[in-house]
């Protein structure tokens, strides 16, 4: 127990470090992904948008601590503006990995098909982003207290529901798959829909460390490198 206690301490005392370098390596990584030319249109799109999509979202969760408890007007704006472009791109990477996904059905899939599921992952991404902009305007989520630091609102166990339930569904469309990508995919695709699970079902127990959204855009990185691993293959 104290050695986790240690970890999440280190954590939080470096977390802003941690960020920018990981949101550094995904921009730089979405800028290889765009003139990338030895990959199809539609995947080198999903690899685009997902490693943007990581790296906006943990820069703008890295402004939200950086402003917090900031109530000057500047702070006010930036703290509300950061925490929505947090938990929308949130939502957008799934949205970015499921055309990734895509093309991989109609690329190595012996039915050439995208599988249904994946459909309903989209609509659910759609149906969590509306919800997300109403909550806004309720506090469901969160919500800011008078010295400009978020709170979790009372149903902000909801807003993880859509994500955890569209990677238990893009994990499940996987092992149709599975035996039928190399292992460097496998093992991307595995990282990108698992890891960030275990982190998510801990975030909501831990506060103050962004366990989720470092998880996410750790396994981004990964899902780029394991791409040109196969590639070069």
């Amino acid at each position: 127990i104290k050695g986790e206690e240690a970890l999440l301490d280190y954590l939080r005392g470096h977390q802003l470090e941690i960020m920018l370098v990981l949101s550094s390596i995904c921009a730089l990584l979405a800028f290889f992904a765009c003139i990338t030319k030895s990959i199809s249109r539609k995947k080198r799109a999903g690899l685009l948008l997902t490693e943007l999509s990581a790296a906006i979202m943990l820069w703008a969760d890295r402004l939200a601590y950086i402003y917090r408890g900031n109530t000057s007007d500047f702070g006010w704006f930036m703290v509300r503006f950061s925490n929505f472009t947090v938990f929308f791109f949130t939502l957008f990477i799934i949205f970015s990995f499921n055309i990734y996904l895509e093309d991989l059905f109609v690329s190595n899939g012996k039915e050439k098909n995208v599988p249904k599921r994946l459909y309903a992952v989209s609509i659910l991404v759609a149906l969590g982003i509306l919800v997300l902009i109403i909550s806004q305007f309720t506090g469901w989520y969160y919500f800011f207290d008078e010295t400009n630091h978020y709170q979790r609102g009372p149903l902000f166990i909801v807003c993880y529901i859509v994500p955890l339930v569209s990677l238990f569904i893009q994990l499940s469309s996987i092992f149709d798959l599975y035996y039928q990508l190399s292992r460097s995919i496998r093992l991307s695709l595995l990282f990108f829909t698992t890891i960030p699970i275990i982190a998510s079902i801990v975030q909501i127990f831990v506060y103050g460390i962004s366990l989720t959204n470092i998880s996410i855009v750790g396994t981004a990185v990964l899902l780029y490198i394991f791409a040109l691993i196969d590639i070069n293959n």
